[in-house]
């Protein structure tokens, strides 16, 4: 029989473990021939249903995400009207919950919804199929239809017990290492108790430091050189035993120092578990390959409290503060928006507090109520309004009006078209350390200009221009910063925003390379600009034969200036 797995990512860039993790745990189910057909959310449903139809498939499965939720079901819909005697098995974060019972009272196309692990499940069910047997009874966390269309409930879905003894993904032929970055998983679960994360105080499984290192091995053989780690938590379980040996988080930090200098993680920690062996570790880190993602979700007492979100607002500040004092780290921080006991000014006074700890980037997102977390059962206690529809995302609380939300979304992208571009990042910053309210005075500012109505950003010597507006004279650093930027890129210097007037000069014979090609100052072919800065003069060297886009090189007449 052909079993069909159906993949509908976001973009390219991205690829999912659920088929090769399904594939090698149905390992020892024969009679069963796999293919895969993969496509992206905004390819043409009818030409998707065509190449699934074209495949001609007994069983054809997909795992249902927020994000893919209704093209995927378009998708599928369209397959059981072209091919009716092909089973449809969906299962995923979109069946957690009610979600499961839902898709089978309203998607009549679906014969099976598969609650929770796949590879729990999935075995067993491909058995039954292959063998003809009507009793599905057995399946663990199966939905299915009765003979009379009644839909049948097996209960709760076991987790997979064998996953961290299981061969390696990797080992799979659907496997792809041909993509700008992999997923790997060394654990599964949470100890933290985040009532709005569907891996809240689920079970913790570990792989053994031998199996991932034997999963890097085969990333590093295929070409692999960018892994993303889907940890919940990575940092859970910090802190020595108290045999002496090395806490798992350190022992794999190690790993990736010592044995993959050449690969690059990303990483979500939890700011509040930064114990001392981990900070110890992560000061060794090799510069640049560990990206940190950070959440820290909110910095109100009461709000962590009625989520049940661990550690303190000051230990969460405190964890953050080290990873973005640590020059070798790339560290984000990620906010949210519509958490119950959280206010308008709440969300502002978080995110200028993280603009003044200043991670290379702060994304703020409005809540999303997810299917099966603890959170959707306690939504209408806590009077939250929220789209049943995905993303499922909250619309309005008892403590932010839809009006406030409209503002959490202008913060957002305020955040990701400003503070967040690398080219204005150190201006923005400035100005944020000068007068920490400059966040309200610039989102004021651009909400007068319509500049943050439309999630397409203005293009970016636009936003420098805004920026240059909206520092005046009052900012006299952060214009600076700017004035770098905008040399530093090579920009036209009569066009330059602020105040600045660059002049074409000749460099000092005793001015310092600072960055780029020293030697390019002495082509034919060179512009010298100085730039005449409060602390002193910048030289930027333009030569569009060898930089077109950026400053060949930058010297001062001494190192008291930076770049």
């Amino acid at each position: 029989m052909r079993l069909l797995w159906f993949t509908l990512n976001s973009s390219y860039s991205h690829s999912s473990l659920a088929l090769p993790l399904t594939h090698v745990a149905c390992r020892y189910v024969s009679g069963w021939e796999w293919d895969g057909v993969e496509a992206r959310i905004m390819d043409s449903p009818a030409q998707v249903a065509r190449e699934l139809e074209r495949k001609k498939p007994d069983v054809c499965c997909a795992v249902l995400y927020l994000f893919n939720l209704r093209a995927t079901l378009d998708c599928l819909q369209r397959l059981k009207w072209l091919c009716p005697d092909c089973l449809v098995v969906v299962g995923g974060p979109e069946c957690l919950g009610n979600g499961a019972r839902e898709l089978m009272d309203t998607c009549p196309f679906i014969d099976h919804v598969v609650r929770g692990e796949a590879e729990a499940c999935l075995p067993m069910l491909l058995e039954a199929i292959g063998n003809e047997e009507d009793d599905l009874s057995t399946v663990p966390g199966l939905l299915w239809r009765g003979e009379e269309g009644q839909v049948m409930d097996n209960g709760p879905a076991d987790v997979y017990e064998a996953w961290a003894e299981a061969p390696p993904p990797e080992e799979s032929p659907f496997f792809q290492m041909d993509k700008p970055f992999v997923a790997i998983e060394t654990s599964r679960g949470c100890p933290c108790g985040c009532t709005f994360c569907t891996s809240g105080h689920s079970p913790v499984r570990l792989k053994s430091l031998e199996k991932v290192e034997q999963e890097l091995n085969l990333l590093r053989k295929g070409g692999v050189r960018e892994v993303r780690l889907l940890d919940r938590t990575f940092n859970a379980g910090g802190g020595a035993w108290e045999d002496g040996r090395l806490s798992r988080p350190v022992q794999l930090l190690q790993l990736f120092r010592n044995c993959f200098p050449d690969m690059r993680f990303h990483l979500e920690m939890h700011p509040h578990l930064l114990t001392a062996d981990i900070r110890k570790e992560l000061q060794q880190a090799l510069p640049g390959q560990l990206h940190i993602e950070a959440g820290i979700q909110s910095l109100n007492e009461r709000t962590l409290k009625a989520v049940g979100r661990l550690g303190s607002p000051q230990s969460a500040i405190d964890g953050l503060r080290f990873l973005c004092a640590q020059p070798q780290l790339v560290a984000h921080a990620d906010l949210l928006a519509g958490l119950p006991e959280q206010r308008w000014q709440d969300i502002v006074e978080d995110a200028m507090t993280l603009l003044e700890i200043g991670p290379g980037e702060i994304q703020l997102e409005t809540l999303k109520i997810l299917k099966g977390t603890p959170l959707e059962r306690q939504a209408g206690d806590f009077g939250l309004i929220y789209s049943h529809f995905p993303p499922y995302d909250v619309m309005r609380t008892p403590w932010l009006s839809s009006e406030d939300f409209c503002q959490v979304e202008r913060l957002s992208r305020l955040l990701d078209q400003y503070a967040n571009a690398t080219a204005l990042h150190a201006a923005f910053l400035a100005a944020i350390r000068q007068n920490r309210r400059f966040l309200t005075e610039l989102l004021a500012f651009l909400q007068e200009r319509k500049a943050l109505e439309m999630a397409a950003a203005p293009d970016l010597k636009h936003r420098f221009h805004l920026l240059a507006e909206a520092f005046g004279t009052h900012y006299e650093a952060a214009a600076d910063a700017l004035a770098k930027s905008w040399m530093g890129l090579a920009y036209s210097p009569d066009a330059l925003p602020t105040h600045h007037r660059p002049q074409l000069d000749r460099l000092p014979q005793e001015a310092v390379c600072l960055e780029g090609e020293a030697a390019s100052a002495q082509s034919p072919h060179a512009h010298v600009w100085r730039l005449d800065l409060s602390g002193g003069s910048l030289y930027y060297i333009y030569n569009r034969a060898n930089a077109a886009h950026r400053a060949a090189a930058v010297f001062a007449e001494g190192r008291t200036q930076q770049p």
